[in-house]
């Protein structure tokens, strides 16, 4: 399945689909398997209508062979039924279908075919991937020992062992589906965010880069005349960010002002931004932890849970959420220390290189670094958007200690 089919799968999902949309068919596997299924089914269900068809009622019972002669209907009753399941295989062929058939088809075999049949189940390979409990195991091996006529128990645990083979089936082939549209779901959404997460990052540069746009040209406007123009010395931008004097008076050729080092994130609220995306990321990545390590132990109910459309946006949102709520814990000064952010230096360093090729020194690149105490919320973001315990124990224990702390201060 390409990454196109699953997003557009996701988006389905995510949105909804028309009233008459299809869904989506069986992948080559599954189609093969049933395929398999109803032929073998069929070939069942010709041969016990050849049995039954082999006896067949008296023109003219006499009243001696009455018996006889309701044998003989009860195998027409059988034969006519099974020319019915023959045409629900050839109409209808689905795996409910084929389930039902199988069923029914093991109430409807003679007696003298029970324990062949029984004997053959316990040897499929279905079966044997299917695992069947020690006791239904015991009990099956225990009744084909026994040698009495005892048909009727036989048909009872052969259908028995079908209906738990078949539940065991439905299962695994209602969680592979299931399974691949949490992959979806979960492909889609991390595209998303990652998409909001670039922007986020894209903001403030851009915002940046607009702001010394309008400085310089504000700043050629302005200017007297072109000797003002400031020229940046080797190590420093090209134009310079440096303001004009309340006198007017340009500054000194060759003594430029210093240049801007860092772009700042605390003009804009651009570092509430910036915690809340971290912890959308962390959230994503909890979410495919959580799917690589529980996919193929969930249950049916939980994977049901977990392939609705919103679950993963409400784990992504109180990703975010208890991010935001690390920020402005830290934005309170109530940790403080080297592991907690300064905000005053948040934002990023710009740092200038020089390339040389061929003995020619080209224009200088721009480099952008994250400032160190951008990393430390990021890191907190993260870990508060991974763990969805993270903030309510990290409340919790500072609830505690400042407890603690009015409680001495009282004594």
């Amino acid at each position: 399945m390409s990454v196109l089919t699953s997003l557009t799968q996701g988006l389905r999902s995510l949105f909804g689909g028309s009233a008459d949309a299809k869904t989506p068919a069986d992948d080559e596997t599954l189609t093969s398997m049933l395929a398999q299924r109803i032929t073998i089914l069929q070939s069942r269900l010709a041969a016990a209508k050849s049995s039954f068809a082999a006896t067949k009622a008296p023109a003219d019972p006499a009243p001696a062979a009455g018996a006889d002669a309701a044998k003989a209907n009860a195998a027409a009753a059988m034969a006519a039924e099974i020319e019915v399941l023959e045409g629900q295989l050839k109409s209808s062929k689905s795996w409910n279908t084929a389930n039902f058939v199988e069923l029914r088809l093991l109430d409807i075999i003679p007696d003298a075919s029970v324990r062949p049949n029984l004997q053959a189940t316990l040897q499929e390979g279905r079966v044997l991937d299917a695992g069947l409990p020690a006791g239904l195991l015991g009990t099956a091996e225990a009744i084909l020992k026994d040698d009495s006529p005892n048909e009727a128990a036989r048909r009872v645990v052969l259908r028995t062992i079908v209906e738990h083979v078949q539940w065991v089936e439905t299962k695994k082939y209602r969680l592979r589906r299931l399974t691949t549209q949490i992959a979806n779901m979960v492909l889609l959404w991390a595209m998303l965010s990652t998409f909001a997460f670039s922007m986020a990052i894209l903001l403030p540069l851009l915002a940046h880069t607009f702001d010394r746009r309008a400085e310089s040209d504000t700043a050629t406007i302005t200017a007297p005349k072109p000797a003002s123009t400031i020229l940046a010395s080797a190590g420093s931008p090209l134009l310079s960010q440096a303001t004009p004097s309340a006198t007017g008076n340009p500054a000194p050729v060759g003594t430029p002002a210093a240049p801007k080092a860092d772009i700042p994130l605390l003009e804009r609220p651009f570092g509430l931004i910036w915690a809340f995306m971290f912890g959308i990321m962390g959230a994503n990545l909890s979410i495919l932890y959580f799917f690589r390590d529980r996919v193929s132990t969930m249950s049916i109910e939980e994977a049901e849970w977990n392939a609705r459309g919103y679950v993963p946006a409400t784990k992504l949102l109180i990703g975010g959420l208890g991010a935001v709520v690390v920020y402005f814990f830290l934005r309170s000064e109530i940790v403080t220390g080297l592991i907690a952010p300064k905000f005053a230096d948040l934002g990023f360093w710009v740092q200038t290189a020089r390339k040389t090729s061929d003995g020619f020194t080209v224009l200088p690149e721009q480099m952008l670094i994250p400032s160190a105490e951008l990393a430390k919320l990021a890191v907190w973001s993260l870990i508060a958007g991974t763990s969805e315990s993270f903030v309510p124990s990290v409340l919790r224990e500072t609830e505690q200690k400042l407890s603690a702390r009015a409680a001495k201060t009282a004594q």
